[in-house]
């Protein structure tokens, strides 16, 4: 709780550097999701997706809801797709941030983000744009991921979702 209030006083531009929003972006996708260091909510954050099952074509949308009856920032606009292959899972989308715009959700707000699974959908079509953006993904097991910097320090909110065949 201290972060965010030494966040909420800082002028913007400082805010995003103290929230590490102005590193340079990742060449390697963060890790596999897994029950050890991912959660689905806890008192600050609830993920879900809607569906939790999407036929291909289809949207799904992923929201992150605020809590508390506090302003949180969410962070950027950066999340991950995680594919079940087989025992592992694999990055099957990852979108950094192309902003440094940070999104903040309003005491019982949300921010969301809608994806319609598209199996011949290009990585160049996950850029900006008006959703629902289309992801290259195929019927099988999913994790959406979003890291929150305005939760706790390396916070990664997960859900689990699954494509299947129309």
């Amino acid at each position: 709780m201290r972060r965010r209030a030494l966040l909420r006083s800082l002028p913007f531009a400082a805010a995003v550097a103290a929230a590490g929003c102005l590193t340079a972006p990742r060449a390697d996708p963060p890790s596999a999701p897994s029950a050890a260091d991912v959660r689905r909510s806890d008192e600050t954050f609830s993920l879900s997706a809607s569906p939790a099952r999407v036929p291909v074509g289809e949207t799904v949308t992923f929201t992150l809801s605020n809590l508390t009856d506090e302003r949180v920032t969410v962070g950027g606009d950066a999340w991950s797709v995680w594919r079940l292959d087989g025992e592992t899972w694999t990055a099957a989308v990852t979108r950094e941030d192309v902003t440094l715009d940070l999104l903040v959700a309003t005491p019982g707000g949300a921010a969301s983000w809608t994806l319609r699974p598209t199996p011949d959908a290009t990585d160049d079509e996950l850029g900006e744009g008006s959703p629902p953006r289309p992801v290259p993904l195929g019927p099988g097991r999913y994790w959406f991921l979003k890291r929150v910097a305005g939760g706790d320090d390396g916070t990664r909110y997960a859900v689990p979702f699954e494509v299947v065949e129309k």
